[in-house]
């Protein structure tokens, strides 16, 4: 069985077994035949298991992620929120501007209901000085605000919250007792736990330039109640294990996550947001998670909730 390797522009390399392939565009590397590589992205346990199949991340903005190619930010996105229906609900992405009077950047957003339009005004931002940090809500958004000029801005609350199509681990990366200080023991850290708490392998994973974003993904749109039962089991078993993660962010329904293709601008200079994986097909929580639903706490409204700043 021979293994193939992909890098993407961080300099993160995986090794993934050939059987694992099968259906994902990507062909096995001839050059590396049976040689194991040293990767940043694996245990040898999960060295063995591994579907994980990484790629080269492109900017997103055409269809692709299948017959040879690899998976895009737009793939990612198509797959991670649910999309609007007969025009119904907005998925929103939210971004940081430069305050021209000094300060804090000042957080605003824009209400989409087609990826493609999502991801030029992405792709534009990237190319300018005033905008900084770029983030997708998590969940299909019911109602969406005007701006002064009457153009329309992205709301984002729980409440509004119409459905929701993934669970995330959202973990950082820093020098103190309190989280990783490496992404390799991260990733170390998250592998050990999925398969300790028996949890099918992750959909998906972004390097979000100052850690890791762990997803399952849904193969079916969520309502919040719903999806909120998987949310709670998750944080309680991220509690359980002592993962490193500020547990409580898995269960916030509009949560802000950073698209990939972007670029992290904590950080001097800024750190690219990666697409490292994502699996082929989409999972069917009520079989492959059914165990989370038997975890968590009951799920609790909070109609207070709304913005906001933890990225």
């Amino acid at each position: 069985m021979s293994r193939g390797t992909r890098t993407t522009p961080g300099n993160i390399t995986v090794t993934v077994n050939s059987d694992d392939m099968v259906g994902t565009g990507l062909v096995p590397d001839t050059q590396t035949g049976v040689e194991i590589v040293k990767t940043g992205l694996e245990t040898p346990n999960e060295r063995a298991e591994s579907r994980i199949v990484t790629a080269t991340v492109t900017d997103g903005t055409e269809a692709t992620g299948g017959g040879g190619t690899p998976p895009t930010a737009k793939d990612f996105l198509l797959r991670v929120v649910p999309w609007p229906v007969n025009g119904i609900g907005h998925v929103n992405l939210h971004y940081s501007l430069t305050n021209p009077r000094g300060g804090n950047n000042i957080v605003t957003g824009k209400p989409y209901q087609d990826v493609d339009q999502l991801l030029s005004f992405s792709k534009r931002a990237g190319g300018t000085n005033t905008i900084k940090e770029l983030w997708y809500c998590t969940s299909l958004q019911s109602q969406a605000d005007k701006n002064s000029k009457g153009n329309p801005k992205a709301k984002r609350l729980k409440q509004n919250a119409m459905s929701l199509k993934a669970i995330w681990i959202d973990v950082d990366v820093k020098d103190d007792p309190h989280h990783y200080k490496t992404i390799t023991e991260a990733w170390d850290a998250l592998c050990k736990f999925r398969r300790v708490a028996c949890l099918p392998q992750f959909s998906a994973v972004v390097s979000s330039g100052g850690g890791l974003h762990l997803y399952w993904i849904s193969k079916t749109p969520l309502a919040p109640d719903a999806w909120q039962h998987y949310a709670d089991g998750l944080k309680a078993l991220l509690l359980k294990h002592g993962v490193k993660c500020d547990a409580g962010l898995t269960t916030d329904s509009a949560r802000l996550l950073r698209i990939p293709g972007t670029r992290n601008h904590k950080y001097t200079p800024p750190r690219p947001v990666e697409l490292l994986s994502l699996l082929e097909r989409d999972y069917d929580f009520a079989t492959a998670l059914k165990l989370l639903t038997k975890l968590g706490p009951p799920a609790k409204a909070d109609p207070a909730a709304g913005w906001h700043e933890a990225f």
